[in-house]
């Protein structure tokens, strides 16, 4: 159990990173960017592949990325975003 509580917080620290860097990128348009989802698959593939041992191409995180987009305010309204973007790869990638 604690492996996956620390790729999951591994997975967490990722994205709020990644979401920081963006907002500061798009600070003129105040984070805005309707492509978020190809600026962060850019940012964080590289990693990510290393956290959850997996080949994602940039498309494979796009579409994962916006997926979870969709999902997160039927699944987990109000809650925060990375915890669970990174709580449902965990899951997704067998890193529990």
């Amino acid at each position: 159990m604690s492996t996956q509580r620390s790729k999951t917080d591994e997975l967490q620290e990722l994205l709020l990173t990644t979401g920081q860097s963006h907002h500061q990128a798009f600070a003129a348009s105040n984070g805005h960017d309707p492509d978020w989802a190809l600026w962060y698959a850019d940012h964080m593939v590289d990693r990510l592949n290393t956290v959850l041992d997996a080949e994602l191409t940039r498309s494979d995180l796009v579409y994962l990325l916006v997926g979870l987009s969709h999902e997160q305010p039927m699944m987990a309204p109000g809650g925060s975003w990375p915890r669970f973007y990174a709580r449902t790869l965990a899951v997704r990638y067998g890193v529990t």
